[in-house]
């Protein structure tokens, strides 16, 4: 059984329950270890992140719980930063590098909210080129840099399982896909296996996809379990059909975080 997650966010960004409420809910779950990571401040869209004094609240909140589960439960304090973030690193003890907007000279585009922003966003800025809109994602995925586990590396596919956006299986798409992940691979980050869009119905398979995840493990990189549960119901949630997946591509290990930092064991 996988004992540890690291990507769940609570009520001071975009979550339904308390911290307190999720670590409860991880210990009653058996965890050994849990992590927060609350979306970082984006000064553009405050509508699903943490503002500046939401930060230092979320920090208080999880400090008091560390030493409520000191023993017990080791509790971490993490960070969801956007790469158009503001945020001092060092408070915190590791940081989600994600992507969630497409940056234009209009302006910042959601890139997961709903298929309707996605289609509307790619017939005013890229011509009505869908792919086109995914390579200026994949574009700024790979400017993520100082973070120690990238994020939902593909969420760009959210809805391509139930709406017609575009293919990713062409050539083009896994070009893209693929020139992020190489410069990515060269920083080591830890690669999430995030099962957050299974829990909420949007896809069948975790991100990233599995030709993805076998490249990475092809180039050697590293994968940790995550949920990006909202709720303390999707804490784990279908971490079990995510580490088949791991296991037929051919992943042996995966990393977990501990006091002394990142650590591998056996998947």
């Amino acid at each position: 059984m996988i004992k540890s997650d690291f990507h769940s966010h609570t009520v001071l960004c975009d979550g339904q329950n308390t911290a307190a409420q999720m670590a409860a809910a991880a210990y009653d779950k058996g965890l050994s270890a849990f992590g927060f990571s609350g979306h970082g401040y984006t000064p553009f869209d405050s509508s699903y992140c943490m503002s500046e004094q939401d930060t230092e609240q979320y920090l208080s909140q999880i400090r008091k719980l560390k030493t409520e589960y000191a023993g017990k439960m080791q509790i971490f304090a993490g960070l969801e930063a956007d790469l158009f973030s503001e945020y001092d690193r060092n408070k915190f003890d590791y940081i989600i590098g994600s992507v969630h907007y497409i940056k234009t000279d209009a302006g910042y585009f959601d890139a997961d909210n709903t298929p309707l922003i996605l289609r509307e966003t790619a017939d005013k800025y890229f011509g009505g080129d869908m792919l086109s809109l995914c390579e200026r994602y994949y574009e700024q995925v790979s400017l993520l840099k100082d973070v120690d586990i990238i994020g939902h590396f593909d969420v760009i596919t959210k809805f391509c399982e139930q709406h017609c956006l575009f293919d990713p299986d062409c050539s083009r798409y896994r070009a893209a896909a693929f020139a992020a992940l190489d410069v990515l691979i060269s920083r080591d980050p830890v690669f999430e296996v995030n099962t957050g869009a299974m829990a909420r119905g949007t896809k069948s398979q975790p991100y990233p996809s599995r030709f993805i995840l076998k490249r990475i493990f092809e180039r050697g990189g590293r994968v940790i379990f995550s949920s990006d549960a909202h709720s303390t119901q999707t804490i784990l949630s279908h971490f079990d059909s995510a580490r088949l997946l791991l296991k037929s591509v051919g992943f042996k290990s995966r990393v977990t975080l501990t006091e002394t930092g990142f650590q591998e064991i056996e998947i």
